[in-house]
């Protein structure tokens, strides 16, 4: 009977230390996916904090630019010299306002890429949107998705608008390399994924701009010409 009961004693002992075991690994890995959940969450506020903080600096500096067009237009006289010449200042001040709005609009888009024609689904959610771009950055390009934090990525216009369920996806990504390594890899898409197209978001004066040039970059690709549009900001 006593050799039994050892027994008995020896084998609760072992699945006691088995359960505690279990207990122990169970427990680091729901806080390593605390942890992870914890950064990422960190990670998307502080991505926030930056844009709200831009957005009141842009703001801010919108407004000094409004308050010294009130003060030129505050100086007009009714002679018609100095009102002309008053005039003239206050277009030229517009037209600085209006270059640094589009400037600071632009720098808003920095690390926005635009996908098309990647297939849409009914009821579609950011999650779900969000999950699409991951998967053909990892499948189509080849590249680690994992390590590239998304902002933010949703459909843009309307679902009535489109008959084809495939509406452009803007896609903002926290590090502007990222964006830059998809832009270089996208050349692969052709042979990988056809029908789909990754682009650069830029505002709408910049996309005037470039459709103003296209003539002549096609003129210099007829030639044989190695030629492509840059984005300038200084411009």
């Amino acid at each position: 009977m006593a050799s039994v009961r050892k027994m008995i004693n020896q084998m609760l002992t072992q699945q006691k230390a088995h359960y505690l075991e279990m207990l122990d690994r169970q427990t680091d890995t729901f806080n390593r996916f605390v942890k992870v959940i914890l950064d990422s969450t960190n990670e998307r506020l502080d991505s926030m904090n930056r844009n709200i903080q831009e957005i009141k600096d842009s703001i801010h500096y919108t407004q000094r630019e409004v308050d010294e067009i009130k003060a030129t237009v505050s100086k007009f006289s009714g002679d018609p010299n100095t009102l002309e010449n008053n005039m003239k200042i206050l277009c030229d001040s517009l037209v600085t306002l209006d270059s640094k709005a589009d400037y600071l609009e632009s720098q808003s888009k920095r690390n926005n890429l635009i996908f098309e024609g990647i297939e849409e689904s009914a009821q579609e959610s950011w999650a779900d949107t969000e999950g699409k771009v991951r998967t053909l950055i990892s499948e189509k390009l080849k590249l680690d998705a994992r390590a590239m934090p998304i902002e933010r990525a949703h459909r843009s216009g309307k679902p009535e608008n489109r008959a084809d369920n495939k509406h452009p996806i803007i896609v903002k990504f926290l590090n502007y390399k990222d964006k830059e390594l998809i832009l270089k890899r996208r050349k692969e898409l052709k042979k990988t994924a056809p029908g789909v197209y990754i682009n650069e978001d830029f505002s709408e004066a910049v996309r005037q701009k470039r459709r103003d040039l296209m003539p002549k970059l096609r003129e210099a690709w007829n030639r044989g010409d190695i030629a492509y549009l840059r984005y300038d900001p200084a411009q």
